[in-house]
């Protein structure tokens, strides 16, 4: 009887080896797969911080394209400073060429007013030689009816002869007042051309600066869309970065479930510690 109880034993004590074998071996495995998850979570935190470090080496050379931007933008504004200077000066300039031609035009108006009287005065010494010229024929019938002597005539021909040099000195006075107004007149043509010549420089000036303003334009539309651009790459990256914290929350979840899976294999393996020590 005592030889079957310590058989019946012995053989509950095998089924139980062997089942604890099955056990032992079943946590094995269970093992294996968490080293192989540990593995695969070490791989993807690898590749994680190479992305994470790939994002810093981004987003370092955009912080370099902001700044050359910026410089870029400075530049662009101490330009257009310039530009506004030189306008203002283009300004002073065109309001100083309206004076001068204001003044040009009075002048002008002034000459045109000495002409008249000039015109007016050469009527006057038109009308006073047609009346000498009267009274010589005057004369010349005075002298026939009444038999004038020579020296009586002569004395009225001298008379005229004085009225008509005063005549002529006030002629050769308004030639040269009129020589005076003809240079006068070429000396405003010269400032007038000089005028022009000024205006179409400022011309070209004003067309080189408008080309300038727009390329200018240009530039900061291309600075827009690289801006733009940027902003763009800045959301990926920030959406990326989103997803690896996702990612990276995912991976704590898992580690803290295998942590757990471990204590409870932990607590497996005391439990079948403290089977064998009963047998």
């Amino acid at each position: 009887m005592i030889v079957k109880e310590i058989g019946m034993i012995v053989k509950e004590i095998g089924m139980t080896v062997k089942e604890i074998g099955m056990i032992v071996k079943e946590i094995g495995m269970i093992v294996k797969e968490i080293g192989m998850i540990v593995k695969e979570i070490g791989m993807t935190v690898k590749e994680i911080d190479m992305i994470v470090k790939e994002i810093g080496m981004i987003v370092k050379e955009i912080g370099m394209i902001v700044k050359e931007i910026d410089m870029t933008v400075k530049e662009i504004g101490m330009i257009v400073k310039e530009i506004c200077m030189i306008v203002k000066e283009i300004g002073m300039i065109v309001k100083e060429i309206d004076m001068i031609v204001k003044e040009i035009g009075m002048i002008v108006k002034e000459i045109g007013m000495i002409v008249k009287e000039i015109g007016m005065i050469v009527k006057e010494i038109d009308m006073i030689v047609k009346e000498i010229g009267m009274i010589v024929k005057e004369i010349g019938m005075i002298v026939k009816e009444i038999g004038m002597t020579v020296k009586e005539i002569d004395m009225i021909v001298k008379e005229i002869g004085m009225i008509v040099k005063e005549i002529g000195m006030i002629v050769k006075e308004i030639g040269m007042i009129v020589k005076e107004i003809e240079m006068i007149l070429k000396e405003i043509d010269m400032i007038v051309k000089e005028i022009g010549m000024t205006v179409k420089e400022i011309g070209m000036t004003v067309k080189e600066i408008g080309m300038i303003v727009k390329k200018i334009g240009m530039t900061v539309k291309d600075i827009g869309m690289i801006v733009k651009e940027i902003g763009m790459i800045v959301k990926e990256i920030g959406m990326i970065v989103k997803e690896i914290g996702m990612i990276v929350k995912e991976i704590g979840m898992t580690v803290k479930e295998i942590g757990m899976i471990v204590k409870e294999i932990g607590m497996i393996v005391k439990e079948i510690g403290m089977t064998v020590k009963e047998i």
